[in-house]
């Protein structure tokens, strides 16, 4: 019995191959090697060879001129803890979940959800809509596609059934009596480690937890944002970068806070360490970044990041 340890070189076009051929399939002359036939040989070859020498393959073929779409599944949409508008791509679905986290009361209109009764009860209640937590999620199988909102809890989103069709993009931390900051305002150097006088309490409220961290590195989401309420300042005396509740009303315009986890990754000796570099942003703009941030696990629910 022969045992073949590789296919001929000849038995199926190689990626340049195939790209080549469908970049050049402008003309019925220039017929492709192979066309997709059903919308999972479609998905296939967007993953082989490129979204856009698929669509040019399709084009020549059928004379098609719109961009081949793939959504996130209606098993999403219709969950009761999802929120969506059709075509909503990144740039907007991080708008939206920025507006919660700036209490606009009108964030979710527009929006669809699996629970109509409950979106309803946000626009007629607003306030519910910011006593909990957001999380904004990506279709997997298309980095340019469509994103959803999902509704999570107190103290947390429940992304587990999702995560088969979404990457986990972002969440945002609601604002509440429980999460205030003491006395308004802190500065930012009193709790990334930087200053001898570190307010623990205070950095357990602003910061991404451990678990954020660990989440990231377990996802292997390279970039997931934490997004805060609370209001970036630059101190008029000092200069130095403070952090403000939102509720103050001379602060009200001040850019949001928030967090980008980069790159977490588990260490190779120790599965409870979790390290990554984290960055703070205030609105777009970054202004400070750490590399070597550990997120030590070993006390579980309890664990805290170090710098």
């Amino acid at each position: 019995m022969k045992h073949f340890t590789a296919k001929a070189a000849h038995s199926r076009p190689s990626r340049e191959e195939a790209q080549n051929k469908a970049m050049h399939a402008s003309s019925p002359s220039a017929r492709p090697a192979y066309l997709p036939s059903t919308a999972l040989h479609v998905q296939h070859l967007q993953r082989t060879i490129g979204n856009y020498a698929v669509q040019r393959m399709v084009s020549a073929q059928t004379g098609a001129s719109g961009l081949i779409q793939r959504t996130i599944p209606d098993s999403v949409k219709k969950d009761e803890d999802v929120y969506y508008k059709d075509g909503m791509k990144e740039a907007e679905g991080r708008a939206v979940i920025q507006k919660i986290t700036k209490q606009d009361k009108a964030a979710l209109d527009g929006m669809q959800g699996g629970d109509e009764m409950m979106l309803q009860h946000y626009k007629e209640s607003p306030h519910k809509m910011f006593a909990h937590e957001w999380g904004l999620g990506l279709d997997r199988d298309d980095p340019g596609g469509d994103t959803v909102l999902i509704a999570g809890g107190k103290n947390g989103v429940m992304w587990g059934p999702y995560l088969k069709h979404l990457i986990p993009l972002a969440h945002a931390h609601p604002f509440r009596e429980d999460r205030k900051i003491d006395k308004n305002i802190v500065f930012f150097d009193e709790i990334n480690g930087e200053n001898d006088t570190q307010k623990g309490s205070q950095r357990l409220l602003i910061l991404p937890s451990a678990s954020d961290v660990e989440f990231s590195a377990y996802q292997g989401v390279a970039d997931h944002t934490v997004y805060t309420p609370y209001s970036v300042l630059d101190h008029k005396t000092t200069g130095r970068k403070a952090i403000a509740n939102p509720s103050i009303p001379q602060f009200a315009g001040a850019p949001r806070l928030s967090f980008r986890i980069l790159n977490a990754a588990v260490d190779k000796d120790n599965d409870k360490h979790i390290f990554c570099t984290l960055a703070a942003m205030e609105g777009d703009t970054e202004f400070w970044r750490k590399d070597g941030v550990l997120a030590d696990m070993t006390k579980g629910g309890h664990s805290t990041l170090f710098f």
